[in-house]
């Protein structure tokens, strides 16, 4: 296993001594590996949620400019600025936006 070295405020050093002082970690190394793990699987999941409202939102645009919509596609008004969409939030259908966002996963 490689070694590294990091710098850490003095807050940081106290939460990771007590981590390891309790006795759920063997050592420091042990705290911040499984520090990293933990910050690497928040991030897949973040890229996930925006996986998902990425392709609602290209349906939605799809189903928009087909023609296809009424109460449940989010109104979408093509600004003066070229390929940007201005969503006008009043009008969001709630009940599609659940549907769409069911994960269950805070944005």
């Amino acid at each position: 296993m490689a070694t590294m070295n990091v710098s850490l405020p003095g807050d940081m050093v106290e939460f990771v001594e007590h981590e390891v002082s309790q006795g759920g970690y063997g050592s420091s190394s042990e705290v911040i590996r499984e520090v990293l793990r933990l910050l690497r699987r928040e991030k897949a999941q973040q890229a996930e949620k925006l996986a998902i409202l990425r392709r609602e939102i290209s349906i939605g645009v799809e189903a928009a400019d087909a023609g296809r919509g009424g109460q449940r596609l989010m109104p979408i008004s093509y600004a003066a600025v070229p390929g940007r969409a201005q969503i006008r939030r009043s009008s969001l259908d709630h009940q599609y936006w659940e549907r769409a966002t069911d994960q269950r996963m805070p944005l």
